[in-house]
C-alpha cells in the first residue's frame, strides 16, 4: 500500500527530507504555504504529515487542527532551536514526536517508519469511503462530481462523523484562514446535499443555529460507485 506524506515547512532541509521520503516509497507534497498544505491534508488523507511549528494560519495552530481533524494521522512538528517547553506544548497540541533540531535526515525516517510501526490506522476504510484516488466519494450509489471545496467538506464530516460539527469550525479548518461567511458554508452545504442525496437531507443533518452533523451507514458506498472531481 502506498503511503503518503505532507511537509509543510519552510526549512532549509526540507529537499533533503522529501528526497529521503521518496528514497523509502513515499508518496510526498509538500508546501510552504500552510492554508494549501492543510487543504490537501483534507483531501489525501496523508499517513504521515511533518511540521514547521512556526507554520501556523490565521484560524489557529495548525497541529492542533490536523489532530483534530484527522486522529489517525502520524504528525511529526519541530522547529529550530526548540526548548523544553515547546516540545511538551507540541506533544500537548496532538505530535506524536517533537524534533529538536538539528535533526539528520536517517534519524527522521527511522522515526517516521517507528511511529507508524505503532500506529493502528483506519485511513485506509475511510479513503476508500471518500475514494481519495479520484477525489470523489462512494457515500451514495449515484454518480456525481464534486469540486475541491465540496470534497474537503464531506472529508471533514467523515472524519467527523456523528458529531454535530459548528458552523465556526467549519469556516476556521476547511478554508483554513480564508474570509468566508455562513451564507457560503450554507450553499455549498446544498450543493453537496444535492449531490449525494439529490436534495434530501438523508446523510448530512442540518442543526439550526449550531452547524451541521454527517450520518451515514456503514454498508453505504459499498457498491463501488466513483465519483470524479469537477476540479473547480
Amino acid at each position: 500500500m502506498l503511503l503518503r506524506a505532507i511537509i509543510i515547512s519552510n526549512s532549509a532541509n526540507t529537499i533533503d527530507i522529501e528526497k529521503a521520503l521518496s528514497d523509502e516509497d513515499f508518496e510526498v507534497l509538500t508546501f510552504q504555504n500552510s492554508a494549501e498544505g492543510m487543504k490537501n491534508i483534507y483531501v489525501t488523507l496523508p499517513d504521515v504529515v511533518i511540521l514547521e511549528d512556526s507554520m501556523s494560519t490565521d484560524s489557529g495552530d495548525l497541529c492542533y487542527q490536523i489532530r483534530r481533524f484527522c486522529p489517525s494521522v502520524t504528525i511529526l512538528l519541530g522547529e529550530e532551536g526548540s526548548e523544553g517547553s515547546k516540545v511538551v506544548s507540541g506533544l500537548e497540541r496532538g505530535a506524536d514526536f517533537y524534533m529538536k533540531r538539528p535533526i539528520s535526515t536517517a534519524e527522521l525516517i527511522a522515526r517516521v517508519k517507528s511511529l507508524l510501526r505503532r500506529r493502528q490506522t483506519s485511513l485506509g476504510r475511510i479513503r476508500q469511503l471518500l475514494n481519495v484516488a479520484d477525489r470523489g466519494s462512494a457515500l451514495d450509489h449515484h454518480p456525481n462530481n464534486l469540486t475541491p471545496t465540496e470534497f474537503r467538506l464531506l472529508a471533514y464530516m467523515v472524519m467527523n462523523r456523528d458529531r454535530v460539527i459548528p458552523t465556526e469550525e467549519f469556516l476556521g479548518s476547511v478554508w483554513a484562514g480564508e474570509k468566508v461567511t455562513a451564507e457560503s458554508l450554507k450553499f455549498h452545504i446544498s450543493q453537496l446535499r444535492h449531490k449525494l442525496n439529490h436534495g434530501s437531507p438523508h446523510c448530512i443533518f442540518n442543526h439550526w443555529g449550531v452547524g451541521y452533523r454527517l450520518v451515514y451507514e456503514p454498508t453505504m458506498g459499498e457498491a463501488g460507485v466513483t465519483a470524479q472531481s469537477s476540479g473547480n
